[in-house]
C-alpha cells in the first residue's frame, strides 16, 4: 500500500500546517484580540485572514476525500479513536486552565470545545453521517443539502456547543471532499502550466511602450 500512497497530498497537508501554526502565533498571548481592533501591523493581519480564508476548508476537504464509506457499525468502531483522543486531551485542557489560570469552569465551558480540539469531534459526525447516508444517494442533491443545511443552521443560535456551530459550518466542505475530491484533484493534477514568454517577448514589450511614450531610447 505504501507505493499507493499520494505523497503530493501529505505535502499539501504539510504546508497547511504550517499555514496552521502561523496563522496561530499572533493570536497568543493577546497580539490579535479577536472581535476587538487589531493591534499588530496590517501586514501579518492581513495574512492571518487570507489564511483563515482556505486553511480549514481545504483541510476539511481533504478528510472527506480520504474519509473511505463503511457499514455504519464498521464506521462508528474505526471512529471510536477519535472520541477518545477529544476526551483526553479536553480534560487536560480543562484541569490545566484550573491549574494555571484559576478559571472555574462552568458547564457551557466544558461542553465547549476549546482551540482545535472541535476537528476531532467533528471529523467523528462527518465521518458517521457520511455511512448512514444511503449509498446509492446522489451526490448533486447531498452536497446541494449540505450547502442549504449550513446557511439555515446560521439563523439558529448555535455556538461552540460539543463543535455543532463549526460542524454544519465546514460540513459542504467534507460533502465535496468525499464525492468531488478524486475530480477536482485529477483536474488540479492535469491543470495545464503556461510556459514563461521568451525573452524577446519583453524586449519588443518593452520597445513597444518607448514608442507609445514617445521615448525611443530603450533601455533593457
Amino acid at each position: 500500500m505504501a507505493g499507493n500512497r499520494d505523497y503530493s497530498l501529505d505535502a499539501l497537508k504539510m504546508i497547511l500546517i504550517i499555514l496552521v501554526i502561523y496563522a496561530h502565533i499572533p493570536l497568543l498571548n493577546g497580539l490579535i484580540p479577536i472581535g476587538a481592533n487589531v493591534e499588530c501591523d496590517a501586514l501579518t493581519w492581513h495574512s492571518v485572514k487570507g489564511i483563515y480564508a482556505f486553511h480549514m476548508p481545504l483541510f476539511v476537504f481533504l478528510s472527506g476525500y480520504l474519509t473511505k464509506r463503511k457499514l455504519l457499525a464498521v464506521q462508528f468502531g474505526k471512529s471510536q479513536k477519535l472520541i477518545k483522543l477529544f476526551v483526553v486531551f479536553h480534560i487536560v485542557d480543562l484541569v490545566l486552565k484550573w491549574i494555571v489560570a484559576g478559571v472555574r469552569h462552568s458547564l457551557h465551558g466544558i461542553v465547549c470545545p476549546s482551540f482545535a480540539l472541535w476537528y476531532l469531534l467533528c471529523l467523528f459526525y462527518w465521518r458517521i453521517l457520511i455511512s448512514a447516508l444511503p449509498e446509492n444517494i446522489n451526490k448533486k442533491y447531498a452536497v446541494s443539502y449540505s450547502v442549504l443545511l449550513s446557511l439555515l443552521v446560521g439563523f439558529i443560535p448555535i455556538q461552540g456547543e460539543f463543535g455543532f456551530q463549526r460542524f454544519f459550518s465546514f460540513m459542504p466542505y467534507f460533502f465535496l471532499g468525499h464525492y468531488y475530491g478524486r475530480s477536482v484533484l485529477k483536474t488540479v493534477d492535469n491543470k495545464v502550466v503556461l510556459p514563461p514568454p521568451p525573452p524577446y517577448i519583453f524586449v519588443i514589450g518593452s520597445y513597444c511602450d518607448s514608442l507609445v511614450c514617445g521615448n525611443t531610447n530603450l533601455v533593457i
